[in-house]
């Protein structure tokens, strides 16, 4: 069976209505990425989200793990670009090497790619900044279901 990360919008209780909890269904699935994508894998290994297999086991995404979440990836682009630059130095010092320069163009691609994956965080990001502006929803959840 694959892995999910799900995010969903935890409805506000309506006035007069006592507070649900999750397991009442009182929430709304609006993304999910599966257990191969490289979301599912930022998400997990910062923030650390209980996997569960049948259980309504939830974390909510505060803006603050939010934060780390894009510090982790900012942190991980800027360690590509610092080994990128070594090496380039590196190889200007010792003259071409095939093995270097090979290694240079995949950490270049390396680097592009997790460029994508910060565009898409960021996209995240602001859908968690402005979802509970909407009058209808009081937070953001988010489970792993093996």
């Amino acid at each position: 069976m694959a892995n999910y990360l799900n995010f969903y919008l935890k409805k506000k209780p309506k006035e007069g209505e006592e507070a649900k909890n999750e397991e009442d269904n009182d929430l709304l699935l609006v993304l999910w990425y599966s257990g191969s994508n490289n979301i599912y894998h930022i998400f997990n290994d910062t923030i650390h989200i209980p996997c569960t297999l049948n259980g309504d086991v939830y974390t909510e995404l505060t803006k603050e793990k939010m934060q780390e979440i894009l510090d982790a990836q900012k942190s991980e682009i800027e360690d590509i670009k610092r080994n990128i630059k070594d090496k380039t130095e590196l190889l200007h010092d010792m003259g071409y090497n095939d093995e270097y320069v090979n290694d240079i163009l995949s950490s270049k691609n390396w680097l592009r790619e997790n460029e994508e994956i910060m565009e898409e965080l960021n996209h995240i990001d602001y859908f968690v900044k402005k979802a509970c502006h909407l009058s209808d929803f009081e937070s953001i959840m988010m489970k792993i279901t093996c």
